[in-house]
């Protein structure tokens, strides 16, 4: 018989809460509501929003959070967010509840997947004995390596998308020291997430020709990087596409860079809000040939299985589990 759990997934720009069915077939989401979450004060705030039409009291509860947890605790890296387990527990009326990471949250939520939901860019040669990573682009970057244990998979949360990063050409270098200049220190998050794309815009925008002008209205735009992302897609905007296909490049090496550092031939996988909505572009080419730049690791690098995941609500699917997987 199937439990119904409360599932969330806590991001800096929104916030996805559902029930879900789960049982030993899987998870089934209902009631999926999405919430602006800089319009909130709080968590809190939007779990008794969603409460108002879909009664949670006394369910288990996972709720995927974009920053690190530790000891039932964590701030929010893109909000002003303090969450704690217990105080979630108590003040919401919930029952046994769970914090983790946004990213472990998807990790988990990998073991849902069936057909349709993911591409793949490389078959490799995969081994399902050797380590998984996922990564994914969105408002940050967000970073998992699964290891298999005892035929099921162990997530290892991480904060990778803070590590330094590496420009590999002269357009990533100039990003580069605009960004140091801005920000001290340039990790791979401020270039490989939707404000690393409004970045390159703005880099590549400096370097253009006088005869090629930037676009006010995209820079403008509520969303920046979807705006820029729809007119590099679109077509008619250089400056666009240039910053796209730099932003893409830089994904993959990144990508490239987890697999070689955990021998992912389990598969690297590819999620976050960015890829599906680029998914022509990304496996057009740049990516993956970036991907494979390895220089003496080339030929390594071509055996890692590469995937992108379709599913957009993958941190949903493994709070789930998480909530329903506790005592």
């Amino acid at each position: 018989m199937a439990e119904t759990v409360l599932a969330a997934d806590v991001g800096g720009t929104k916030t996805l809460v559902a029930l879900a069915d789960v049982d030993a077939s899987g998870v089934a989401l209902r009631a999926v509501q999405r919430f602006e979450s800089s319009r909130f004060e709080s968590l809190e705030a939007i779990v008794r929003a969603f409460h108002g039409s879909h009664p949670v009291t006394g369910l288990k509860s996972a709720f995927g959070v974009a920053g690190p947890v530790r000891d039932g605790r964590s701030a929010i890296t893109n909000l002003p967010w303090v969450l704690e387990t217990e105080a979630l527990a108590r003040g919401l009326g919930l029952g046994p509840t769970a914090l983790l990471n946004d990213f472990e949250a998807a990790a988990l939520g990998l073991e849902t997947l069936g057909p349709g939901q993911c591409v793949t860019l490389q078959a490799g040669c995969e081994d399902r004995g050797r380590p998984r990573v996922l990564l994914g682009a969105g408002t940050g970057l967000g970073v998992a390596q699964l290891v298999p244990e005892g035929g099921a998979w162990r997530v290892l949360p991480g904060e990778g998308g803070h590590t330094d990063f590496a420009p590999r050409d002269e357009a990533q270098m100039r990003l580069w020291q605009r960004l140091r200049a801005r920000y001290g220190r340039v990790s791979v998050e401020r270039v490989v997430s939707g404000a690393g794309l409004v970045a390159a815009y703005e880099s590549l925008s400096e370097d253009a020709p006088p005869k090629v002008a930037p676009r006010v209205d995209v820079l403008a735009d509520v969303d920046p990087a979807a705006a820029i992302s729809a007119a590099a897609l679109a077509g008619g905007d250089p400056i666009a596409l240039a910053a796209l296909d730099l932003f893409l490049d830089a994904y993959g090496a990144e990508a490239g860079n987890l697999g070689l550092r955990a021998l992912a031939l389990g598969g690297v996988f590819v999620a976050g809000g960015i890829a599906p909505k680029v998914l022509d572009r990304l496996a057009g080419g740049g990516f993956l040939a970036a991907f494979r730049d390895k220089g003496r690791m080339r030929a390594l690098a071509e055996t890692v299985p590469l995937h992108v995941v379709t599913e957009t609500r993958l941190g949903l699917y493994g709070a789930a589990l998480a909530a329903a997987r506790q005592g």
